[in-house]
């Protein structure tokens, strides 16, 4: 069985859904990050508050997606593969799902 997710500001439900039943692969489908390395760092010093901070963070989708997919492989046990999709482009969604199946 494979199983496919999204992954957008809320990682932790990816992890949450494998905790019922691990697929034997994993695709994470995910867009470029919001911000360059260097633009990232500088707009979280400015952040004042830790909400804006942790906005920041989860707004570097494909950091966040090699980081969970680290975490997936050595807490589950599962292959994960990591398809970048362009953002707001629901063709480009869907060819990749088609693809994967």
């Amino acid at each position: 069985m494979i199983q496919i997710a999204t992954l957008g500001d809320a990682q932790v439900v990816v992890k949450e859904g494998l905790r019922k039943k691990p697929p034997e692969k994993l695709y994470i489908l995910h867009t470029e990050n919001e911000r360059t390395e260097a633009k990232f760092n500088d707009d979280l010093k400015k952040a004042k508050l830790d909400e804006e901070k942790n906005r920041i963070r989860t707004q570097q989708y494909q950091t966040n997606a090699e980081k969970l997919r680290t975490e997936i492989l050595d807490e589950f046990s599962v292959k994960v593969e990591l398809r970048k999709v362009g953002k707001y482009d629901t063709y480009d969604v869907i060819r990749e799902i088609q693809e994967i199946i």
